[in-house]
């Protein structure tokens, strides 16, 4: 009994002096305070307040009104919660507003991050994949960007943000996270996402996959437009996610509406899944969902039936802004304008992107990071890709049972 009580003493001093050690290190390696933090917390608000309604029409005054929030609000609560793959957090700020946190990369509590990015100048390379799956800040700054340069406002306000772990963890009272708060302050780097407070699971009906696929023909006469209108959502949806290499649409619980009726493009965290410049048979993300292929496959057949249908606005930006235009004019040069401006705060965000190469687990080499410019790459390539695509139907179907 007596050796076990010095060696339990003898533990425990060892795990003491770890926790000392610790915290010295963390003082020495520590950044220079974050500016603007005055603490205590504020208290928290009387009133919460979410972003209940996004539409085309009223995006922009959203933006408005959330973006200064987000960035630059104080927090004044924090609760973690769990829903999917990520780490996420329920934020509430001093004035009310209600945001969702993502991080983006794990949290450190040393000063040097290794974000080096390996300077290739690679083709496609089949067989990188996403690593970090569960840190998916950075591509859902990408994605939001992505759906303000096409003027689609379905997606929440989403930005970029650095916090402290004294703010993240300063309601959790379990041993871990107050040691995480005990420790000196340290930058985490998140993403701000609006909170959308009612949001409903409304995978594409088959019959309206019939229609977007020519499996069924369009008679424009017998469609109303607020029909023709969920098709062509249906249909955008889709598109843009090709353009950011996100399969994630496959599963039916990504499919998500807001309280209105209005079709979101819902979580874009795991997008790039191929890496900054994806695979030609990428295009199967227009095949829809996994419910619609397995209904629309015959015979044990693995061929998947993507759509043929499109809107005419979408297409011609498309066309617009391909890869054969001078560069300045490419989809690609208008997201680098917005995304490595100076109003992103951790522009230019491609330096968290993380990927495996490999194709198998174990064997795979360590994690690569890749320059924006082979991110831009991709983007110019992807859009060739979706433009070939939709000459290919027009030729099969015709412009005017094409495009709408």
């Amino acid at each position: 009994m007596i050796n076990l009580h010095k060696k339990f003493c003898c533990l425990l001093c060892i795990f003491i002096m770890i926790m000392i050690l610790l915290y010295l290190y963390s003082l020495l390696t520590a950044p220079e305070p974050l500016t603007e933090r005055n603490y205590p917390i504020p208290p928290n608000p009387e009133k919460e307040i979410y972003l209940k309604d996004i539409t085309q029409m009223s995006g922009k005054s959203i933006d408005e009104e959330w973006l200064p929030i987000l960035k630059y609000d104080k927090i004044a609560k924090v609760k973690s919660f769990h829903s999917g793959l990520s780490y996420k957090f329920k934020v509430t700020f001093s004035s009310g507003y209600v945001a969702m946190c993502k991080l983006i990369e794990p949290i450190k509590y040393y000063q040097s991050t290794n974000r080096e990015m390996n300077p290739f100048d690679t083709k496609r390379d089949k067989n990188l994949f996403r690593a970090d799956r569960k840190y998916q800040g950075w591509s859902e700054v990408v994605g939001y960007h992505i759906d303000r340069i096409f003027n689609f406002y379905r997606k929440p306000p989403i930005v970029s943000r650095i916090i402290s772990n004294k703010e993240l963890f300063i309601y959790d009272s379990t041993l871990v996270t107050k040691f995480k708060r005990w420790l000196h302050e340290n930058e985490i780097y998140v993403t701000m996402h609006a909170w959308v407070p009612e949001i409903y699971n409304t995978p594409p009906p088959k019959a309206k996959m019939k229609l977007l696929s020519h499996q069924s023909p369009i008679n424009t006469k017998d469609l109303n437009h607020h029909y023709l209108e969920d098709l062509l959502l249906i249909s955008d949806s889709l598109v843009f996610d090709l353009l950011v290499d996100d399969h994630d649409r496959k599963w039916d619980f990504n499919w998500k509406s807001a309280s209105n009726g209005h079709l979101l493009i819902w979580d874009s965290g795991l997008a790039f899944r191929h890496g900054p410049i994806g695979e030609s048979d990428c295009l199967d993300i227009l095949c829809g969902s996994t419910y619609w292929i397995q209904k629309n496959t015959e015979n044990n057949d693995t061929y998947c039936q993507r759509i043929s249908v499109f809107r005419r606005d979408t297409v011609n930006f498309l066309r617009k802004h391909n890869s054969k235009q001078p560069p300045e004019k490419r989809l690609s040069y208008l997201l680098k304008e917005r995304i490595e401006s100076d109003d992103e705060i951790l522009h230019p965000i491609w330096q968290f992107g993380t990927f495996w190469s490999g194709s198998n687990e174990v064997f795979r080499g360590g994690r690569l990071r890749f320059l924006p410019e082979v991110y831009y790459r991709g983007f110019d390539y992807r859009v060739s890709l979706m433009l070939s695509w939709i000459d290919h139907c027009i030729e099969q179907y015709g412009e005017d049972l094409v495009l709408y």
